[in-house]
């Protein structure tokens, strides 16, 4: 009886470790195949962001292009149908401008943070924001300078705690996909 326990001992245990070896493969090739999913997603989104900060940066350009054009074709206006003084006030709008689209830039930030991934363009907006605050404020020295600054820097944490937040839910996604609690 001894040598009968022994030998179904040896082919119970003989059974497992083909099966563990089996499942170790199983698992194995999944975790590869889902390693390959992920790479190749996030390749695709990496350069689905780059493309949009691309645009952003773009579309910033324009618009600080156009506030300039805009800002300098109205104080022109004004030096030369009032004079001395509208010349004076034309020097306080040109020294505004870059307050003002410091504002714009930081109120749009904020919005972008609640959009998920738009989060990226709303830091990219937020810093070009700061930037010109503070250029705004060393340059004269505004509340309408310090406003586009703080909304900028508020921007910022936003929208880095909004991308956080993003990425967070995508790798507890992915967590719950290898585990199999998605299937």
């Amino acid at each position: 009886m001894s040598d009968e326990f022994k030998e179904k001992t040896e082919q119970f245990a003989e059974d497992i470790k083909g099966k563990s070896e089996q499942f170790a493969a199983e698992v194995k090739e999944k975790g590869e195949q889902f390693a390959a999913d992920v790479r190749e997603k996030g390749e695709y989104f990496a350069a689905e962001a780059k493309e949009a900060v691309q645009d952003v940066k773009e579309e910033a350009a324009e618009v600080i292009e156009e506030a300039k054009a805009t800002l300098t074709g109205e104080t022109l206006e004004t030096a030369q149908t009032v004079g001395g003084a509208g010349y004076r006030e034309a020097e306080q709008d040109d020294k505004k401008g870059p307050a003002t689209v410091s504002l714009i830039l930081g109120i749009v930030s904020i919005i972008c943070a609640f959009g998920g991934y738009s989060a990226i363009l709303g830091i990219i907006a937020a810093i070009v924001g700061v930037v010109l605050g503070a250029r705004a404020r060393k340059e004269n020295q505004t509340s309408l300078a310090t406003a586009g600054f703080v909304t900028s820097i508020i921007g910022i944490v936003l929208n880095g705690i909004g991308f956080l937040c993003v990425i967070a839910c995508a790798g507890a996604i992915g967590a719950a996909g290898c585990a199999g609690l998605l299937s």
